[in-house]
């Protein structure tokens, strides 16, 4: 996560499942020019936290797997993590592995 100025904002990252992001079985996903994949992204945005708050991004910088090269989206979070209020850590994120969507 970034803010207005492009600093880095501390960002936590922790694979699924979650309540937020459901549990996927682990597969290789090729894909073919032009062909998309797909990951979920699950986070608290504070319920529960009282009145305490944390910093909000302007954008996020997401690296696909196998590259090296950060993809910049402009994007607001605010995620909070931690079971309760005295384990209160914000940047919290949780991801799926990659997946394909099967076609409807």
């Amino acid at each position: 996560m970034l803010d207005a100025s492009g600093n880095s904002i501390p960002t936590f990252t922790l694979h699924g499942p979650s309540v937020t992001v459901p549990d996927i079985k682990e597969s290789l996903v090729l894909l073919a020019p032009g062909s998309e994949a797909f990951v979920d992204l699950g986070y608290s945005h504070g319920t529960g936290y009282g009145i305490s708050t944390c910093p909000t991004s302007t954008s996020v910088q997401i690296t696909p797997p196998a590259n090296t090269a950060a993809l910049t989206i402009d994007w607001k979070l605010q995620p909070f993590g931690g079971a309760t209020i005295q384990t209160l850590r914000c940047g919290e994120i949780v991801t799926s592995l990659v997946y394909v969507s099967a076609k409807l």
